[in-house]
This record gives structure tokens, C-alpha cells and sequence, in this order.
């Protein structure tokens, strides 16, 4: 953290998710609904990211999560200490996609720590969970009615005839169900949410790779079109791009004359 580019790398994964930085991309992110399972999907990304490491969510519990990045091959990988500062400002500027204030991270362990250096990199980060509003009414209706049905069990029943109270009861607890199950629906449908999201990111990531293979393959081509155009004629080269078929040895046979010339002292001259 001495490092006086330090400030810099972490700053820059701040504003990697910003709402301005991340464009359209923000409308997918935002469909995980909370920072909590995008912090939990991170791993994936890390891996996605850095075919060197390895990443997993040691611990998460609504408001806290703890990574660890640790290299696969820990005697040939290496990376330079800006790319965990880097991580860390990724870690804290999560929960600007929501408009929330930025995370905490506790950097742990570091493997680029030059006195102790661990076999990990170990972030605990602590943030604010968005407040979801539309489980609020859901769980106040689940404790509101048998509070209600105690109270009127105490106060109101005891004036109306038992079929009513029963009547009342039944409601009451129907309500609590009804509530709870839409609880677990809308739960599902955000967990359907986030999975989609993910299927959408591996495609998005694939396509990117196609593009960059064929991308690679493209200046190969181009490469090798201009090497062997050093030796054959340029109508020759296009007819042999052109063919829908490589091509292949072969040949025909023709009465041609062969002239074999000998200069004479031509071995002294171009000495």
C-alpha cells in the first residue's frame, strides 16, 4: 500500500461500476437485485477474468462476505501487487450499481506483502444490503396476524359466538399462508433472476473470446498473405484465396524447353 500508484489502481475499480463507467451493462447487474448474490457470483468472475487463480466465499452472511484469491499454480503464477488493489476497489464500488455507499474491505492476508507474505489473498468486506421493500409487507402480514389473533382472542372474542371466532381465525391464519408463500415466490424469481443474469455473462464472455480468435486468426491470415506474397505473383495469390477448396498437389503435363545457362565466373564476380 506504499506504492504511490496505490490510490490510483483502487480508484480505478471504484469507478469500473459506476453507474456512468458500466453504460447499459448496469440494467444486468442491477437484476441481482441486491449487492449480496453479485458479491456470492464473484468467484466466477475472478476465474473467468484470470486463468491463473482461484477464488471462492469463504464466509457470507447478509451484509458480509470473505474471499479468498489464491494462484493455481502458485510457482509460475505471478501478478503485480496493483492487481489486488485493484480487486479491492472492485469490492468496494459493488454497491454504487444500487446507489448504496461504498463497501468496506479488510484486507486480511496478502500474498504481496514483501515482510509476511500469505498464500492467499483474504478480503472481508462489509456492506449495505439494499433494503427490499416489497418483502416488507409480506413478513409484516406473517407477524402481524398472529399478534392480532392473540389480542383478539384476549379482548374481541370473548363478545362474539365461537363459529365466528373460528371464522376469524381461519382468515387470519389463511393471510399469514398467503403471505409467506408470495415471500417464497418472489425468492424464487429472484434466484431465477440471478441465474439468468449469470447465463447471459458466460455467453457474453464466449462471444468475446470467438471475437478474439478471430481476431487472432484474421492477422495470422493477413501475416501470412503478405509473407508468401514476397513470392509468387499477386493474381496467383487471390486465385488461390478465391477457391473454395485448398489446394492441392498435382499438376499437368506439358512439352516445355528447360534452358540451363552457366555464367562464366560468376562464383569470383559475386565474391
Amino acid at each position: 500500500r506504499d506504492d504511490p500508484m496505490w490510490q490510483l489502481w483502487r480508484q480505478a475499480g471504484r469507478e469500473g461500476f459506476k453507474r456512468e463507467s458500466m453504460g447499459n451493462l448496469i440494467f444486468l447487474i442491477r437484476t441481482f437485485g441486491s449487492p449480496g448474490p453479485l458479491y456470492r457470483s464473484m468467484p466466477c468472475s475472478i476465474r473467468r477474468g484470470s486463468v491463473g487463480l482461484e477464488a471462492e466465499v469463504l464466509s457470507y452472511m447478509p451484509g458480509r462476505v470473505i474471499f479468498s484469491v489464491t494462484p493455481r499454480n502458485p510457482e509460475t503464477y505471478w501478478e503485480g501487487h496493483e492487481r489486488c488493489v485493484g480487486r479491492i476497489g472492485c469490492f468496494e464500488g459493488i454497491p454504487q450499481v444500487w446507489g448504496l455507499p461504498l463497501a468496506k474491505v479488510q484486507h486480511s492476508h496478502c500474498m504481496h506483502d514483501p515482510d509476511n507474505p500469505a498464500r492467499e489473498c483474504r478480503y472481508i468486506v462489509t456492506f449495505v444490503e439494499r433494503p427490499v421493500f416489497r418483502f416488507l409487507s409480506s413478513f409484516f402480514i406473517i407477524g402481524f396476524c398472529p399478534l392480532f389473533t392473540i389480542v383478539a382472542k384476549e379482548f374481541l372474542f370473548q363478545q362474539l359466538s365461537f363459529e365466528i371466532s373460528i371464522i376469524l381465525n381461519g382468515l387470519f391464519i389463511g393471510l399469514a399462508i398467503e403471505a409467506w408463500r408470495s415471500a417464497l415466490l418472489l425468492q424464487n424469481i429472484q434466484n431465477n433472476d440471478v441465474d439468468n443474469i449469470r447465463e447471459l455473462l458466460c455467453l457474453s464472455d464466449q462471444r468475446y473470446m470467438d471475437l478474439w480468435r478471430e481476431s487472432n486468426e484474421l492477422r495470422r491470415l493477413a501475416l501470412h498473405n503478405r509473407n508468401i506474397s514476397s513470392y509468387i505473383p499477386k493474381t496467383l495469390l487471390d486465385r488461390l484465396r478465391d477457391r473454395q477448396q485448398p489446394p492441392i498437389l498435382g499438376g499437368s503435363k506439358r512439352e516445355v524447353t528447360v534452358v540451363f545457362v552457366d555464367i562464366q565466373n560468376y562464383s569470383t564476380v559475386s565474391e
